[in-house]
């Protein structure tokens, strides 16, 4: 083997840490956050009144890094979104992880993980008239106001539009003392305790229909892939980590290590551009005075590559294609192209990682870049 040409770069990926951090108190929790990333023209507050979303400033190890406080107050709605140069670009895979808190014995309601391309872009959020926040519907999902409707339909309009949802939901609304179902309170009539599930917020196949008669009518939520009884506020940070792959269209989801739960998604929910998907994170508060914090280490890449492997056969001047067979001692030559196809951003920190067989020694490399820099490798160790 006499030369390997690498042409292109790939994406560096960043390491994920999956644990607990021990429970601190209130006053102290923003100084021990995990570590995270610098989200400064990466989010912004959602355009919408009374947003009480935000983004703290936190130094670690001398490093700056942002907090995202949605909620820390009564009767309180937040939402922070992505900016445009950071889009999910749902044609290709892409992962998402972060820390959650959501205190201990002041709990909120939750929060949920939002994809949407609704109209309103940054000022996407429930629609809630004149009427005070309904928890129960985390500032994503429709808004069921304790009216004789009956239509889920109706209750779908109210919802962020074109979107995707993965709530992680620390109040069960379940009706309330022996079921009296007080307005906004029935979403949960399955859950049994704190919970994580997905759905589509503006379909009306997630809600259901309850009541009549004798009684007002109300809706309850259809929770997609829910895993139950999850010990979420109590006072620790929690991983969480989104794994999306394109091609299946599948979204994984795992929560501190635990059992990865999968589900598919329909990506024509989103319209045409699934290049640009806007996302980010909804949260309500309604009367336990409850701080939701989020810390970032893993964002989403919205870029568009492909990679080609071409194999020469140097000593019988012949390319090698799959199935081929070559003899002991040829000299064979690999070719990695990588090619840019799409994206917002430009490629920085890049880093390869190709897989070279065993059973062939490596001399060297030879990678040639853009602009037509070349730089060579040498392999002391024979691969």
């Amino acid at each position: 083997m006499k030369e390997v040409r690498f042409w292109g770069l790939l994406l560096g990926l960043f390491v994920c840490l999956g644990a607990v951090i021990p429970l601190v108190s209130k006053a102290d929790v923003l100084d021990t956050a995990p570590a995270g990333l610098n989200l400064e023209g990466l989010f912004e507050p959602g355009k919408f009144d009374r947003n009480s979303a935000t983004m703290q400033t936190v130094s670690k190890n001398g490093h700056s890094q942002h907090v995202i406080e949605l909620t820390n107050d009564d009767n309180q709605v937040g939402a922070m979104w992505s900016t445009p140069v950071n889009r999910f670009n749902m044609r290709v895979d892409n992962q998402v992880s972060m820390w959650v808190n959501f205190g201990d014995k002041a709990v909120g309601e939750g929060l949920a993980v939002v994809l949407q391309n609704d109209p309103r872009k940054m000022s996407a959020i429930s629609r809630y008239g004149k009427k005070s926040i309904i928890g129960e519907n985390l500032g994503v999902y429709g808004t069921d106001t304790y009216t004789r409707r009956t239509a889920p339909a109706t209750i779908a309009k109210t919802a962020i539009q074109k979107s995707w949802a993965l709530e992680l939901d620390t109040k069960v609304n379940d009706g309330g003392f022996w079921g009296l179902y007080p307005r906004g309170n029935s979403f949960d009539e399955k859950p049994k305790k704190m919970h994580m599930a997905a759905s589509y917020p503006a379909s009306p196949d997630t809600y259901t229909q309850r009541g009549g008669l004798t009684s007002s009518y109300r809706f309850e939520q259809n929770h997609g892939s829910i895993a139950d009884k999850l010990p979420l506020a109590d006072g620790n940070w929690h991983h969480l980590v989104l794994k999306w792959v394109a091609s299946k269209q599948i979204m994984s989801y795992t929560l501190d290590q635990g059992p990865t739960r999968m589900t598919t998604i329909d990506t024509t929910v989103f319209g045409k551009d699934i290049r640009n998907v806007t996302w980010g994170l909804t949260s309500t508060a309604t009367t336990a005075n409850a701080r939701t914090l989020v810390v970032f280490d893993r964002l989403p890449q919205p870029i568009e590559i492909e990679s080609d492997l071409n194999v020469t056969n140097l000593t019988q001047e012949r390319t090698v294609h799959e199935g081929d067979w070559v003899h002991g001692g040829d000299e064979l030559e690999y070719e990695y192209v990588l090619s840019y196809l799409n994206g917002d951003n430009e490629w920085q920190q890049v880093k390869a990682s190709l897989p070279l067989p065993e059973q062939v020694h490596f001399s060297h490399a030879k990678i040639r870049y853009a602009d037509g820099t070349e730089e060579e490798i040498k392999f002391t160790s024979g691969r």
